[in-house]
């Protein structure tokens, strides 16, 4: 019984046979011997081995053994080294081989599709094809640009046997693409052109280069390039400054439109944009004074760069060549520090708001002697007309939280008003308020929160009335004050919610089961698991 070895045949280990080892052994050695010294050996051996490894495979697979037989089967499919001319024969003689081999061979059936990279426009596809079918690859491409009209169905059948036919990239496969017999003598004659045809491409590319970078052409080259330079700046740089002065005409334009229309809503609405001011000046900033520098830098930061791009332009177009270095010099100071005034007030205002701090107290009422307690929303009228008395009012929203206006009373009301109810823990109705503001410390956040007013009335013992709004005075800083009213209900009495409070109701485990057709204009009654319709 002959005993197995293991052998790597292109990158592959078989287990073979004693005897087939020796024999393929042999084999291979031939082949070195014939090969070996050749410029192109290397290459031509990695072939055959490669071409060896896929017989062995798809006779034995990976796991099994290889034995005597097997190797002459390869041997007789590749044919051995001796039965083909000696590889120190000239280049002539290689020449008339390879034509009388093209001539005189049969062309086989090849079993797999390839993509041939070495005639490819895009992905070889179609050069792949025309080798398969062995037809000029000319019609396959039209074939494809025809059904690329037909709803782009060619350029998608391309892209798919891109994607799922492998490229052809052994010796072995690009014989098995063109349909000849993988065996020593193709493989040889395959490298060795494909060789000769790389150094024809790399001599023709060195006398090409040699030729363009010669003396004369680099010399005739840069007279060309200067005469066709000088000639383009000639034909172009009229319709350049053309360009140029109608771009400059219309920033002019641009530039002057939008100053008219600042002038112009400032001048019109006067008494407003004084009322804005002073409202900044008493709600925001440290006083009107501070508002009124804020207002003034904040237009410079605008109007300044309108000016220069305004004097700019008619430099351009009245073609002054006159430098005015100190009117630019003096309007970029300007400008530096109207965005230091900007940036300093805007540091200022901010460290006003970086603290939070709460308050809270529990608000006294009467307890309802029928055991329900109503809560009815008291709404403010934004929508009173614009008067002499009333000199400035304005209402604006932020994330549908903020309603602000200034009444003729210079007051400022916002909407920043929630309620929560909850299950109390006796059996008395509560009302907690929490006030909440900001400040440039914990202590000043907590003084602006207790400084505000916010004032529940009850009308009856059962009714509890509930401003929508805020009110600060003038001159009471606004420092993002909000009220949390929240109404705790004792074990089974009741509550009654007016439909308005459906913006400022803040749903929690005993609200969220409810839908609002439930829980507004109606009855409910606290259980353990939350409120309920009364029945």
């Amino acid at each position: 019984m002959n005993k197995l070895l293991f052998v790597n045949i292109g990158g592959i280990v078989f287990q073979i046979d004693e005897k087939a080892y020796q024999k393929l052994e042999l084999y291979l050695s031939s082949i070195r011997r014939k090969y070996g010294t050749s410029a192109e050996g290397e290459e031509i051996i990695n072939d055959i081995e490669n071409r060896i490894a896929e017989l062995f495979t798809s006779a034995v697979g990976e796991r099994g053994a290889i034995l005597e037989t097997t190797v002459d089967d390869m041997i007789n499919t590749m044919g051995a080294p001796e039965d083909y001319e000696d590889a120190s024969f000239d280049a002539q003689q290689h020449q008339q081989q390879t034509q009388q081999s093209n001539q005189t061979y049969e062309r086989q059936t090849a079993t797999k599709f390839y993509r041939d990279k070495d005639n490819n426009i895009l992905g070889g596809v179609c050069a792949g094809l025309a080798a398969k079918f062995d037809i000029d690859a000319l019609w396959i491409r039209l074939l494809f640009l025809v059904a690329f009209f037909f709803a782009g169905s060619g350029f998608l059948l391309y892209i798919i046997l891109w994607i799922i036919i492998p490229e052809a990239k052994t010796t072995a496969e690009k014989l098995e693409m063109r349909g000849e017999k993988v065996d020593i003598n193709n493989i040889e004659r395959t490298v060795r052109d494909g060789a000769k045809q790389f150094s024809s491409r790399v001599q023709t590319f060195g006398d090409e280069v040699k030729t363009t970078f010669s003396k004369e052409n680099m010399e005739k080259t840069k007279r060309n390039t200067g005469d066709f330079i000088e000639s383009s700046v000639a034909t172009i740089k009229p319709v350049l400054n053309t360009i140029a002065k109608a771009f400059s005409f219309f920033v002019l334009i641009v530039s002057l439109v939008i100053i008219v229309a600042i002038t112009v809503e400032l001048a019109s609405n006067w008494g407003r944009s004084w009322a804005d001011i002073d409202f900044l000046g008493n709600h925001i900033t440290e006083g009107s004074q501070q508002a009124w520098i804020l207002i003034t830098a904040a237009l410079a930061l605008v109007v300044i760069p309108l000016l220069g791009i305004i004097i700019s332009a008619v430099k351009h177009l009245l073609s002054i060549k006159q430098r005015t270095r100190w009117i630019s010099g003096t309007l970029s100071i300007m400008w530096t520090i109207a965005l230091l005034v900007v940036i300093y007030i805007g540091i200022t205002v901010g460290k006003n708001f970086q603290y939070e701090g709460n308050v809270s107290a529990r608000h006294a009422i009467t307890q309802p002697a029928q055991g329900t307690l109503y809560l009815e929303l008291q709404t403010t009228n934004l929508d009173f007309p614009f008067t002499a008395e009333r000199k400035y009012q304005k209402s604006f929203k932020k994330d549908n939280e903020y309603v602000i206006q200034w009444s003729n009373e210079d007051s400022l009301m916002f909407r920043q008003v929630s309620v929560s109810i909850e299950k109390s823990p006796d059996t008395n109705f509560v009302v907690l308020v929490t006030k909440t503001a900001r400040g440039y410390d914990r202590s000043n956040a907590k003084k602006n929160a207790e400084s505000f007013t916010y004032t529940l009335t009850q009308r009856g013992d059962s009714v509890l009335i509930i401003p929508d709004m805020i009110t600060l005075s003038k001159n009471e800083p606004w420092r993002e004050q909000e009220i949390e009213l929240l109404i705790r209900v004792p074990a089974d009495k009741y509550i009654y919610l007016d439909n308005k409070l459906d913006f400022y109701l803040d749903k929690n485990e005993y609200t969220s089961d409810l839908r609002d057709v439930e829980l507004f204009q109606n009855k409910l009654k606290m259980t353990p698991s939350g409120l309920k319709p009364a029945l």
